[in-house]
């Protein structure tokens, strides 16, 4: 019954998982089909393919959906050119970019909503799934808009530029007229090719446009999980949502999720994307624009972050964090007044209470510990790390066992204990059952006081077991379906959100950087699903003997699937290793750099790697070679005169080539202001460097006055970076590396300058 009911519930949730079927090009106008949608999107990724920010491919992409949304009777379409800079404390941004902008007029003024998406792509990757999905999705949303009722309010499209290049498309739109209308944003962007779109993020003051998600789109799909994620900057990514939310405006945030293996690769082409997935995004932005459109709601009264989920992708729950806090004191005062129950008719004494308590905390240690310890074994010790990452049913199969072993080992040692001092096998299940809620409940405040919105699954698990064990005390005989029936609901919530933390994270495992495996966060992820399933879901095994016996067996499972991680290739060609070929001209010098993106070692990969060749990291090394043959970065130095209080103007004027970057490193003591806008916060007059990053755009050139402290000159680097473009050494090392590798390419250029 056990593996019944935890095969079942995996079933259950992967099919929930799977994306609505594409509608047919003969639908009616006013539907979203895909079948309509996919041209665009095939256009997109395959005709014209990678996109980067400023290359001609940039600017034909902007021509062609520009003209399709002019084919659209009803729409007012505009190209937006804009130039600005986005500025932080330690890096500016200066960026010119094209949007192309569309507007469907309401019948009344004001309370606009706006869809964005981004056209533009990595330079190495044909980027269908990021993000020619989302835009072909926008287009065929607004042909759907403009075939039917004219809505209320206006409804915006923003299919901007410069999104991959920093955000700066959602920035440059915010500088239109029209955004002083918006009040809603739709946002949609990809970390994967696959699957269903997740509503994954929204403003603490989008209570309104998560109710209204809820309630009009044919399939949610959304988890409040994300939250916590961004909040604890476990995501190596980000999305526009961050310069609309940035600027006060109400944003929801949707993305795929799956299939990350593709992301930011050559891998991402059309052929990648899943049947339906463009259906899913299309079909729920269409409904959700139309309702936002209709009756928009009014903000928040309190910015205060909503907690929302779906379950099984039927129907999507959204209620504030206060009434978030309220269940969990409800379910708090559920599980005590299951406790007092199971005292009073159960025979479970608080000194039993707390016995059930310890061997489920000693338990969750054990199930924590051991499938941490695999991880590190296979890490450091047998150094064969990541043996899971093209293979996930691995990591379930070694972590995921190695996990229950440790609660099922504890709980035998405890009913052997019990067994001896003579306590009946049913009120050894009473107690487990008990001291499991009480630990459940001391998990939730501890969770609830870090200020993590994962914490509303905790609610899922208690207030059932807390209503099965009082139940199971009043009907001893039915405790065992009671502990079952109990146990579903969070096993059904839990699956849905670990299984979207790891269709997430193990992709993100192949470009997380070479400081640590990602091993233990992985066996971490696994293991507190299982852990949380575990600590309620075992009492419904009791009285059981055999726990012990159950243990080994899986104890045995998990050493022969630790045996297949050491042994099996982390990478196949559809779930490739990650590397960076850079071909770099220096001060003089010309060296090939090979960047590996995960914790293994690069040994071998091409000729002329090995121990000696390493250079600052382990994932860094460097082969001599011959000079790219690029010239060397064209940038004028045109004294500008004094400026006030002692420093003086320097005019930088960049002639690079379409899509190239350029990156000037600056002492932050000499920096005084500049001419962008806006303009220079303060900085510390420090010995690190302030950087500002340009991109040059077709037949234009950029310059900026800097203003400097002080007559002494002023060393700066200079790097000059041109993301995709290849050299023959280039090519020739791409074509040596094996078939389960994929590679990004680009040259650089770098040296220094006295201003």
């Amino acid at each position: 019954m056990a593996v019944v009911t935890l095969v079942g519930v995996y079933a259950l949730v992967t099919w929930s998982r799977q994306p609505p079927s594409p509608v047919p090009a003969d639908a009616p106008p006013t539907v979203f089909s895909e079948a309509r949608a996919a041209p665009l999107l095939r256009h997109l990724a395959a005709d014209i393919g990678s996109r980067p920010q400023g290359s001609s491919r940039d600017a034909q992409s902007a021509e062609y959906l520009a003209q399709r949304l002019r084919e659209i009777p009803g729409l007012e379409v505009q190209v937006q050119d804009a130039q600005g800079a986005l500025v932080g404390p330690d890096r500016a941004v200066a960026y010119r970019v094209r949007n192309i902008l569309a507007r469907l007029p309401g019948r009344e003024p004001g309370a606009a909503v706006l869809i964005s998406a981004h056209y533009d792509s990595h330079a190495d990757a044909p980027g269908a799934g990021d993000n020619a999905v989302a835009v072909a999705a926008a287009v065929e949303v607004a042909r759907a808009l403009a075939a039917g009722p004219q809505p209320r309010h206006d409804i915006l499209f923003n299919l901007n530029g410069g999104e991959e290049y920093g955000l700066v498309g959602a920035d440059a739109f915010l500088q239109h007229p029209w955004a002083r209308e918006v009040q809603a944003v739709i946002n949609l962007d990809a970390a994967g090719p696959g699957g269903k779109s997740l509503l994954f993020r929204a403003t603490p003051d989008a209570a309104g446009l998560l109710k209204t998600y809820a309630s009009s789109v044919p399939h949610p799909f959304g988890s409040v999980v994300g939250e916590d994620l961004f909040r604890a900057q476990l995501v190596p990514s980000d999305t526009d949502f961050r310069v609309y939310r940035d600027r006060g405006l109400r944003v929801l945030d949707s993305a795929f999720i799956e299939d990350g293996y593709a992301y930011h690769t050559p891998l991402d082409t059309p052929e990648r994307v899943t049947p339906g997935s463009l259906q899913h995004v299309g079909s729920n932005t269409l409904a959700l624009a139309r309702a936002l459109a209709e009756q928009p709601p009014p903000p928040s009264a309190q910015a205060e972050t909503s907690i929302y989920y779906d379950l099984l992708g039927g129907v999507m729950f959204v209620y504030s964090a206060r009434t978030a806090l309220a269940l969990a004191g409800l379910s708090t005062l559920g599980v005590l007044g299951a406790l007092l129950v199971a005292w009073r008719r159960g025979g479970v004494s608080p000194k039993a209470v707390g016995w059930g308590a310890a061997v489920t905390l000693a338990g969750l240690l054990a199930g924590l510990c051991l499938p941490v310890a695999l991880a590190l074994l296979e890490a450091y010790l047998f150094k064969r790390p990541h043996g899971w990452y093209a293979t996930p049913s691995l990591a379930w199969l070694g972590f995921g066992t190695l996990a229950l072993v440790g609660p099922l080992a504890v709980a035998s040692a405890w009913v052997r204990r019990a067994e001896r001092r003579g306590v009946p096998g049913a009120a050894q299940a009473l107690t487990l059952w008990a001291g499991g809620l009480l630990v459940w409940a001391l998990l939730q405040g501890l969770l609830v006081a870090l200020g993590a919105v994962v914490a509303y699954l905790a609610c899922w698990w208690l207030l059932p077991g807390a209503l099965g064990l009082a139940a199971a005390c009043q009907w001893p005989r039915w405790r065992a379906v009671l502990a079952w029936v109990a146990f579903l609901p969070g096993a059904l919530l839990t699956a849905q959100s670990g299984l979207l933390l790891l269709e997430l994270f193990i992709p993100v495992a192949g470009r997380s950087g070479p400081v640590i495996p990602f091993d233990p966060v992985i066996a971490l992820l696994i293991a507190f699903i299982v852990i949380s399933a575990a600590l309620t879901g075992l009492p419904a095994l009791l009285p059981q003997r055999r726990l012990g016996r159950a243990a080994l067996a899986l104890s045995l499972v998990a050493v022969l699937a630790a045996g297949v991680l050491a042994l099996r290739s982390p990478y196949t060609p559809e779930r490739p290793k990650r590397v960076t070929l850079t071909h770099a001209d220096e001060e003089g010098q010309s060296r090939l750099w090979v960047d590996g993106a995960d914790f293994l070692e690069l040994e071998g990969l091409l000729p002329g790697l090995s121990t000696s060749s390493r250079h600052g990291t382990a994932q860094q090394h460097r082969i001599s070679e011959k000079p790219t043959g690029r010239q060397a970065p064209s940038l004028e130095v045109i004294p500008a005169g004094e400026g006030p209080e002692g420093t003086r103007r320097v005019t930088l004027r960049w002639h690079g080539e379409s899509g190239e970057r350029l990156s000037l490193f600056i002492p932050r003591k000499a920096l005084a202001g500049w001419s962008l806008t806006p303009p220079l916060p303060t900085l510390p007059e420090d010995e690190r460097t302030y950087t500002i990053h340009a991109l040059m755009k077709p037949d234009v050139s950029w310059e900026v006055t800097l203003l400097l402290r002080g007559a002494a000159p002023v060393k700066v680097q200079v790097r000059e970076l041109a993301e995709g473009e290849r050299t023959p050494a280039l090519e020739s090392a791409r074509a040596a590396l094996p078939s389960w590798v994929t590679a990004g390419t680009r040259i650089v250029s770098l040296r220094s300058l006295s201003l």
